[in-house]
């Protein structure tokens, strides 16, 4: 049963890991976005953007996939726009 409750939690630290949600701030600069995540009742802090080759930043309004670091107070990473 133990095995079972185990399983159950690190399936929800994964489900905690990934979240959609739509950009409302850019900085060019630093390369970051913040992101407003409706089903959890937040707006993220600076998130550093993914980069694959070529320089890309999502837009104000964009929806995005984000990874978050499990016990990262916060921290993580806009993986791409949808």
């Amino acid at each position: 049963m133990e095995d079972i409750r185990g399983l159950k939690e690190d399936v929800q630290e994964l489900k905690d890991c990934i979240a959609f949600g739509i950009v409302s701030s850019v900085d060019k600069e630093g390369m970051t976005a913040r992101v407003d995540i409706a089903d959890q009742g937040i707006v993220s802090a600076g998130l550093k953007v993914v980069q694959r080759g070529r320089k890309w930043l999502p837009e104000t309004g964009q929806y995005v996939l984000c990874l978050f670091v499990p016990g990262g107070d916060g921290d993580g990473f806009i993986l791409g726009g949808i």
